[in-house]
């Protein structure tokens, strides 16, 4: 096996492999930055070497795998289904969820009985139109059976349309399906699907809507305070600590360093199958921020009344409503720090009608990049603090006046800055030498 490893073309600030085994066997990864990035330079190549070999052998036991045994004739979408779920297991719990999740709510009954052979261009135009008019049915999973989950009626009122993006999302699912069965030779081609043209920011409206602004957020904080210190510190982890949920359920104590104001992120929950697991945080991606002093005064007082180990936030009287009682004592999970941030917004949009009641924790973390940026006019400082590995990702979470002229700049010079190493410094553009 033959690997070398090198600058990415995309971006020369990261390393990529490229491994080429018996001249039949070739494979390019981009190397996550977790492998190498704490390394010195001496080490780093041994390591990344490494982590490609066991990349390129498990790609290759993948591709020498024999496919499952089934009449291509007659193989419907629902017959198809279980041989899928059992070749994507590989994959991370949360895309393993998604995926059985857009099969049992959206894709079973409209297109389960399908031959795969009959899923052309035309009935995935047919299938994209009913997700267009299909309506999203929270608390429509069928739990009656399932006697902790009784308070969830089966069968509840539709509250509204399906997004475009969620729409594009399930179709997806249906196109790595159709792949699939492609490669191994279940259908002699794949379809083109055509995805719908979803807007990113352009409507003012929807990019006004993804972050509260000063006025809108010091009402979340007053509200979250009233509510007791546990929802105080989880709206001060979003808000000023800028992370994502799984991130703020799995945050433990030590985690915390009080004496140097930092917080270490290494660990991220996520719920599947309603049982909550523990993983890295998203893009296995780690790392160390600063609190803000508010943040670290509450988190002070908090660790004065707590147990002082484990996981920092646990359920409190808020989450009786949401859990029937079923829950008992413990940390929190993702799906309840929802319902905190649903209640939060709800009672306070009596003190500013702006706010939208909203189960959306990400909305403090995009409220988080949108005030870094007015305060720094440095993308650089979102990036970091948001722990992002690319620029174009901060610029999605830049909504006030500083983050459209960036955006409206590279716009107008067509300048990607993930495939030309650009870096924005105080609004200036600065090209870096690789």
């Amino acid at each position: 096996m033959k690997i070398t490893i090198r600058k990415w073309k995309k971006d020369n600030s990261r390393l990529e492999a490229d491994v080429m085994l018996n001249g039949s066997f070739r494979r390019r990864y981009v190397i996550p930055l977790n492998v190498y990035q704490h390394l010195k330079e001496s080490d780093r190549e041994k390591a990344c070497s490494k982590w490609a070999e066991r990349k390129a052998l498990t790609a290759l036991g993948e591709s020498q795998k024999p496919k499952p045994q089934a009449d291509p004739n007659s193989l419907t979408v629902e017959d198809f289904f279980p041989l899928f779920q059992t070749d994507i297991q590989a994959n991370s719990p949360n895309t393993v969820a998604t995926y059985e999740r857009h099969y049992r709510l959206h894709l079973k009954d409209r297109i389960g009985g399908m031959l795969l052979a009959e899923l052309t261009e035309k009935e995935l135009d047919s299938l994209r139109n009913q997700l267009s008019q299909s309506r999203c049915n929270k608390g429509s999973t069928n739990t009656k059976k399932d006697k902790k989950w009784k308070h969830v009626k089966e069968g509840a009122k539709a509250k509204q349309l399906l997004a475009g993006r969620s729409i594009n999302g399930i179709l997806n699912s249906v196109m790595s399906m159709l792949d699939r069965a492609h490669r191994w030779g279940y259908i002699s081609k794949v379809p083109k699907c055509r995805y719908l043209d979803v807007p990113h920011g352009e409507d003012s409206q929807l990019e006004r809507s993804r972050y509260y602004d000063r006025k809108e957020a010091d009402a979340i904080v007053k509200v979250a305070l009233v509510l007791g210190l546990m929802p105080y510190c989880f709206v001060l982890l979003g808000l000023d600590g800028g992370l994502r949920v799984g991130e703020i359920a799995a945050l433990r104590w030590e985690n915390v360093d009080f004496g140097g104001g930092k917080l270490s992120i290494s660990e991220a929950a996520v719920t599947v199958n309603r049982e909550t697991i523990i993983k890295l945080p998203k893009m296995n991606k780690k790392g160390v921020i600063g609190m803000s002093q508010r943040l670290q005064d509450a988190l002070t007082k908090l660790y004065a009344i707590s147990s002082k180990r484990g996981r920092i936030l646990q359920r409190t009287q808020l989450d009786a409503k949401a859990t029937r009682g079923i829950w008992g004592e413990g940390p929190v999970t993702p799906g309840l720090l929802k319902y905190w941030m649903e209640v939060i917004s709800t009672r306070a949009a009596l003190i500013d009608p702006r706010i939208k009641p909203n189960k959306n924790p990400h909305k403090l973390r995009h409220t988080c990049g949108t005030r870094i940026a007015d305060e720094t006019k440095n993308v650089m400082a979102v990036k970091e603090h948001l722990r992002h590995s690319s620029i174009n990702s901060s610029l999605i979470y830049m909504h006030s006046e500083y983050g459209s002229s960036i955006k409206a700049a590279l716009d107008q010079t067509g300048i990607n800055p993930l495939n030309s190493g650009l870096k924005l410094i105080n609004n200036k553009k600065e090209v870096s030498n690789g």
